[in-house]
């Protein structure tokens, strides 16, 4: 999660799905070549189900890990 700006993610090669975390449930988003998604700040997320996948990404601001994501809250706290 990243508090303070959003996070670009851009599959250069294979695939992934990206799991946003929510209180109102989590919503998957594939990636594959070419694809992009921008995590919204503040949004818990992880990625799942990578295959062969060379990633850029761009996260300009702070970054805040938990093993698990979907017991975390907002501010960073579980």
């Amino acid at each position: 999660m990243h508090p303070d700006t959003d996070e670009l993610l851009f599959a250069l090669e294979g695939s992934v799905t990206i799991e946003l975390v929510g209180d109102g449930g989590n919503e998957r988003v594939p990636l594959t070549a070419g694809c992009l998604v921008v995590v919204p700040r503040g949004r818990w997320h992880r990625h799942v189900d990578a295959a062969d996948l060379v990633e850029l990404y761009h996260t300009p601001g702070q970054s805040v890990a938990c093993d698990d994501p979907s017991t975390a809250s907002e501010n960073g706290s579980r």
